[in-house]
């Protein structure tokens, strides 16, 4: 019996030792690292496509309260409000797609292209960094003057925290701040390379699957390989997708 359990303790240290040891080379090969993920727009609710129309907001920007991410300021930044642990795993170069989430009639769409420039530890230090380079903050910035976005003007898919149903604005904002407070609060600062909030390309899962071979989930978040960035780039090209090319590739 000690044998075997000393067979099957050897055995799990072997597979930690081997993804360790990949990742390890994979970190010492890449230039950068591209992860591919997805969030729920505006215009995923009813009560989101009314606040569009009501406050002429872009349709397809983060439909939170947060705005994670702020895609319609120039440098927008990822925080751990919605992924506690994404921001403090992405590193400066690091490419990150986004797309939205499956609407009502099955469809996703391609949003974003963001780089990573600068990582900081705290909202604070990101603030300092917004204000000294004279750049707006990001709405998903937790730091003075920023306020949550009204409870009108999103898509008012709040959300649970453990066992209880998010009903207040106060609520869904005080869920975002503790998760800073309880794991981690890393920013990591972006440059868009590509954008587009009001009429997206078409990103479904047989388009996924045409480019990739599979569908990958993305509610948390998916590092693609070098082939299927490679694939993915002549997914652009062949829909003549704007882009910074040269700042995007490997």
């Amino acid at each position: 019996m000690r044998s075997i359990q000393l067979h099957k303790y050897y055995y799990w240290f072997y597979l930690r030792f081997q993804k360790s040891f990949i990742h390890s080379i994979r970190n010492f090969t890449s230039m950068t690292r591209i992860y591919f993920t997805s969030y729920y727009p505006l215009c995923h609710t009813a009560h989101g496509r009314a606040a569009a129309d009501m406050y002429n907001l872009k349709p397809y920007r983060d439909g939170s309260c947060r705005l994670e991410p702020d895609f319609e300021k120039k440098y927008p930044c990822i925080t751990s409000i919605c992924r506690p642990g994404f921001s403090k795993n992405l590193k400066v170069g690091n490419i990150v797609i986004y797309a939205t989430n499956k609407n009502r009639e099955g469809h996703k769409y391609l949003i974003a292209i963001l780089e990573v420039i600068k990582k900081v530890s705290t909202h604070e230090e990101a603030k300092k960094w917004y204000e000294k380079h004279h750049h707006d903050l990001p709405q998903n910035l937790m730091v003075s003057p920023n306020e949550p976005i009204p409870l009108n003007q999103t898509h008012n898919k709040k959300g649970w925290t453990q066992n209880h149903k998010i009903e207040t604005l106060k609520e869904w904002d005080e869920s975002y701040r503790k998760k800073i407070l309880s794991t981690n609060s890393n920013v990591a600062i972006c440059e868009v390379k590509y954008i587009e909030l009001e009429r997206p390309h078409l990103f479904d899962d047989p388009i996924q699957d045409s480019i990739f071979g599979t569908i990958h989930g993305t509610q948390n978040y998916y590092e693609l390989t070098d082939m299927e960035w490679n694939k993915l780039l002549k997914f652009f090209n062949d829909k003549n997708i704007a882009y910074e090319h040269e700042l995007v590739q490997w």
